[in-house]
């Protein structure tokens, strides 16, 4: 319920006050929920995720769903909602991925158990820049943004692939305990022209393997993994093979404003770029996409986030008869910071990332607020507060898994160098309470470093706890 006062004040009789009364007329926001984990939008009587998404787009009741008032939110239930209505054309939610175009909620159960399957057919989300929208406690996975399309006239260039595999937000969106993994953005089209010589170029790779974010994008509490950005398109004549670049962005592509804490972005991929194998022609390989975990172009501020594991992709070859030709590597394995851009990170892990075939946390500039471990700075430069700030160190992360959390997240170990080396206090000057698994923070003699707080194994709990001054805690 969200109920909006209007106050009237009555007129006065005979010069003086007699009455005052307020009235409050209520705006009833309404809870819609999803009946059936089956995708489709038809009268049957049921309510599923996408008519529960046009009810509350339109404020109006579609098959078994109540028609939505303000900002509604929609409940989703356990299981698996694998989209499986192809897209069109036009862009509406009737078909393909899901549009949202008011204020709404997408709340799930848990992450762990309610699932939105794209199933390869086309992105899962479009957040539209009227929407202002949340997405809680639930998974997307396997959304495949549109491919650019083939051509086969230099009248019609290739199209190029579309941005944001997962998730494409042009609005205000929300991610609270989201995991958003093992999707792709699209590839670049090609042509095949045999003569004349085709001038035109390939259709360029599509960005942001699981998001791109043109507008305001907040993750709290949330995992973005095993997203892969767009593949390069081929131009083909009778004696030249041409490919494009790999896309930019394998996790995240920011051209707006991001906010990111508590949370993990972790083994995602810009692609390689495209190769040639032809013998009797001339080849052009393409170069490796940047940008691994996060390619930005806007601004963006991170609180103990860990970003590990993202790799930028390798130059293309282009193997002929007379020569053996290699594009260039991509740039930025954790993150590509366009000097554009503004990357500030506090209490945050790059550890672990490459580009191409070396260790690479970040290319550009990085904003330091103090109290991050930057295993590598090759190519990075690292400005503000960096007193504080660990460099050169691995922080020993365990593997990617669930744990006590229902997102995915690297295990922290209690004797890593990330253990009590944080601040328990985040970049607002709000103190940090949790742990991306809710995990109450600190757990030990200070906040530790990154998405995950260390804690000491139960059988170890009896032992005390030694300052680096020898005063400590006898324990239980």
């Amino acid at each position: 319920m969200r109920p909006v006062a209007l106050l009237h004040v009555l007129g006065a009789f005979g010069g003086a006050l007699l009455a005052a009364t307020s009235l409050v007329a209520t705006v009833t926001a309404v809870d819609i929920p999803v009946t059936t984990l089956t995708d489709r939008i038809e009268p049957n009587g049921d309510c599923s995720l996408r008519e529960a998404i046009e009810a509350a787009n339109t404020d109006s009741a579609v098959d078994g769903c109540p028609a939505g008032a303000g900002a509604d939110v929609i409940l989703i239930p356990a299981g698996t909602i694998t989209l499986s209505i192809p897209p069109l054309l036009t862009d509406t939610n009737a078909t393909g991925d899901l549009d949202l175009l008011s204020e709404l909620t997408l709340q799930g159960v848990d992450a762990r158990t309610t699932v939105i399957d794209g199933a390869g057919l086309d992105r899962i989300l479009h957040i539209s820049t009227t929407a202002v929208v949340t997405v809680a406690d639930l998974t997307l996975t396997h959304g495949h943004a549109p491919d650019g399309v083939d051509s086969d006239s230099e009248a019609l260039p290739p199209g190029k692939g579309e941005d944001g595999g997962g998730i494409l937000n042009e609005g205000s969106l929300t991610l609270h305990r989201v995991t958003v993994s093992d999707n792709q953005a699209g590839s670049g089209g090609g042509i095949y022209v045999f003569l004349p010589e085709p001038s035109i170029e390939p259709g360029a790779a599509g960005r942001g393997g699981g998001i791109f974010n043109s507008g305001r994008l907040t993750i709290t509490q949330s995992a973005i993994v095993a997203n892969v950005a767009g593949s390069s398109g081929t131009i083909t004549g009778y004696r030249t093979v041409r490919c494009a670049n790999g896309g930019n962005g394998g996790g995240l592509y920011n051209q707006g404003s991001l906010f990111a804490a508590n949370s993990t972005i972790a083994d995602n991929r810009a692609p390689d770029g495209g190769s040639v194998f032809a013998l009797h022609i001339s080849g052009v390989p393409g170069n490796g996409g940047s940008g691994g975990g996060i390619a930005n172009d806007g601004n963006t501020r991170w609180d103990n986030v860990t970003l590990a594991g993202n790799s930028a992709g390798r130059g293309g070859i282009a193997i002929t008869e007379l020569y053996t030709r290699t594009g260039a590597g991509g740039v930025g394995g954790g993150v590509l910071a366009y000097a554009t851009g503004d990357v500030t990170a506090r209490n945050s892990i790059l550890a672990g990332n490459r580009a191409a075939m070396t260790a690479n946390e970040c290319t550009g500039t990085l904003h330091s607020l103090g109290f991050n471990l930057v295993q590598g700075i090759d190519g990075c430069t690292i400005t503000g507060t960096v007193d504080s700030n660990l460099v050169g160190l691995d922080p020993g992360l365990g593997p990617l898994g669930l744990y006590s959390s229902t997102t995915l997240l690297h295990y922290a170990p209690y004797t890593g160098p990330a253990v009590d080396r944080g601040d328990c206090i985040d970049s607002s000057g709000t103190p940090v309470a949790v742990d991306q698994g809710g995990t109450v923070r600190p757990q030990l003699a200070g906040c530790d470093i990154g998405a995950a707080e260390a804690t000491v194994p139960a059988h170890l709990g009896f032992l005390p706890i030694v300052n680096k001054d020898g005063t400590g805690d006898a324990g239980p």
